[in-house]
């Protein structure tokens, strides 16, 4: 599963190497934390819940890492900034979906993933990555959804088109504002809909 046009800025900071950013790692520990939506009122103004997970989620992976190196003494990175959408489809933890967003189980796409690399022999699970998430099959119910047309169906995204990838700190883009409803920050509706 890929994205389609340039990169989104943040990815452009990412290391594809965790060896870079800490060479004594051995492994990458994956973190899942789920949420659940707000509930959304047409035309009032809201944040999605995405956020304020991924923020509890940020500070959680800080916590844990600080009692991994205290209690067990085991050299930790919290939220390196790699890419975690492959690796968490590639460990098994959850899979792509149409929209791009990685399926966790019963949680579906309502997940923020961290990521902790860890100096500690851990024996790998096995990989098994999927394609695309069973959940998708026979379903474009995300790739109808989005405002801008930027879901290919395929798991592919156009970021330059995504209202939720567009850069933080930069004027949104003027032909895409009506668009984003309610919303003050990013955009969820792929994930608003259900077949």
């Amino acid at each position: 599963v890929q994205q389609d046009g340039p990169l989104h800025p943040q990815a452009a900071v990412l290391a594809s190497d965790a060896a870079a950013l800490m060479p004594e790692a051995k492994c990458v520990m994956l973190c899942a934390m789920p949420y659940k939506p707000f509930r959304i009122d047409p035309g009032q103004a809201h944040v999605d819940a995405y956020y304020l997970t991924s923020n509890r989620a940020h500070e959680q992976v800080q916590a844990l890492t600080k009692a991994i190196a205290e209690s067990l003494g085991i050299a930790a990175l919290p939220s390196p900034p790699i890419f975690i959408k492959p690796l968490a489809a590639r460990s098994g933890l959850g899979e792509f979906g149409r929209s791009g967003l990685i399926s966790v189980g019963s949680h579906g796409t309502r997940v923020s993933i961290q990521a902790i690399l860890i100096d500690a022999d851990v024996k790998p699970d096995a990989a098994h990555e999927k394609q695309l998430s069973p959940q998708c099959e026979g379903c474009s119910a995300c790739v109808n959804a989005c405002p801008m047309k930027a879901l290919d169906g395929t798991g592919r995204v156009n970021i330059s088109l995504c209202l939720r990838a567009q850069p933080e700190g930069e004027p949104f883009p003027q032909e895409m504002r009506g668009k984003l409803g309610g919303s003050l920050l990013g955009c969820d509706i792929c994930q608003h809909h259900k077949a």
